[in-house]
């Protein structure tokens, strides 16, 4: 199953669960019925990419179903199921400044964001050397 179908089983799964609708779910996400529809929806023409849901909107959609954050991240593959996430205060400080900014501005604040996590992921994933013996 693509991870995207997964994201999309857990949303309408998730959403039924609370005995929302998608206009209900909308309204507490901040967004529009039609992108949780389109959330929701494993049928795509060939070739056609699904929805890249935001880090900021996967907040709401959490908060909307007083969810913990590493829920929908494990749905989209993103988390371990064992995983636990915890937002601090001042990383959900940035994320509102971030919503404030114009929108090219946080185009630029995205690269950065994504070459921070390039760098830093090579840098963990790199092999420490061993010290030689003497």
């Amino acid at each position: 199953m693509l991870q995207s179908q997964g994201f999309a089983k857990w949303l309408l799964a998730r959403r039924e669960a609370e005995g929302l609708t998608q206009q209900e779910l909308a309204v507490r996400a901040g967004c529009k019925k039609a992108y949780i529809s389109k959330l929701e929806n494993t049928s795509r023409p060939v070739g056609q990419k699904p929805p890249a849901p935001t880090l900021e909107f996967l907040v709401k959609l959490a908060r909307a179903f007083g969810a913990p954050v590493s829920e929908p991240l494990i749905a989209l593959g993103y988390l371990k199921e064992d995983s636990q996430i915890h937002i601090e205060p001042h990383i959900m400080r940035m994320i509102h400044y971030y919503r404030e900014l114009p929108e090219r501005e946080q185009r630029l604040a995205e690269e950065i964001i994504k070459t921070l996590w390039r760098e830093t992921s090579k840098f963990a994933s790199a092999e420490i050397p061993k010290k030689k013996r003497a």
